[in-house]
């Protein structure tokens, strides 16, 4: 599991109201900057992408005063991102004692909300733990991708705190962020194709030219400079590739140094 990333600014105290209409409009703003700066960051590690879509959440959202955004795979945390250390703590914890609204989200696809932790029933002991912290109402949604999962919960210091349009602006943030996660997935998947063509090409060449090796020291033709890279490959119990570079570097294969060219043994499959 990754270590949790955490911010230390405090909890906001106090968010003067916003007329419904420009509150709507401005989140709507919000989201796109932030979607913006989420695709800027595809590149970088995917700790990155949810620190900075959970920052947004918090800082966009009037009535939101922390946010947490992780990804799972079969209930079991990959990377797990607060806008504070102790919201980071409250996932953990849920982790670890199997019970909470994160972990209820994941198992049924669907939102969980507190109300007020003071009156919670449902999960009384995470409750406890949130309230202990000043929170006092929070939104957990969760978001499907393959054998992944994506859950963002906001967190509010007033009862019933977290409006549907607040909720709605997390849920566009937490999509803009799997798909940013997305594209460094597709980035990776292209690094890797690259790392292996370029490993690929490079042992051909090399195979190649310690075919050009044995040709001028034995007088050989091709065919049968390969097999003898071939047999030294089944014998010595590695890649032709292997052979032909410790032929390249000087350093002959252990059953070339025994039979020399010729020698005994089946070329490799």
């Amino acid at each position: 599991m990754s270590t949790p990333t955490a911010g230390s600014a405090p909890y906001p105290q106090h968010v003067p109201p916003v007329p419904e209409r420009a509150g709507r409009h401005r989140l709507a703003l919000e989201a796109l900057d932030t979607a913006t700066e989420l695709f800027h960051l595809s590149s970088t590690m995917p700790s990155a992408v949810l620190r900075r879509a959970a920052d947004g959440i918090a800082t966009a959202v009037p009535g939101c005063g922390g946010a947490t955004l992780s990804i799972f795979r079969d209930r079991r945390p990959v990377v797990i991102t607060a806008t504070h250390s102790e919201l980071a703590e409250l996932i953990e914890w849920q982790i670890a004692h199997g019970s909470g609204p994160t972990l209820s989200a994941l198992e049924h696809r669907r939102e969980a909300r507190i109300t007020d932790t003071l009156a919670e029933s449902a999960w009384p002991l995470y409750a406890a733990r949130a309230a202990a912290r000043a929170i006092r109402c929070t939104h957990t949604i969760v978001l499907r991708d393959g054998d992944r999962s994506i859950t963002g919960t906001q967190y509010s210091l007033r009862p019933n705190g977290i409006s549907p349009d607040d909720v709605q602006y997390a849920e566009t943030v937490a999509y803009c962020a799997l798909a940013a996660l997305r594209s460094f997935d597709e980035l990776e998947d292209a690094r890797t194709t690259v790392r292996q063509t370029r490993d690929m090409l490079a042992g051909r060449l090399e195979i190649e030219q310690a075919k050009g090796m044995l040709m001028q020291a034995t007088g050989c033709d091709a065919d049968t400079a390969f097999g003898e890279l071939a047999r030294a490959s089944q014998a010595d119990h590695r890649k032709v590739s292997e052979v032909a570079r410790l032929l390249i570097e000087g350093r002959a294969p252990a059953s070339r140094r025994r039979t020399g060219p010729g020698g005994p043994g089946a070329a490799r499959p």
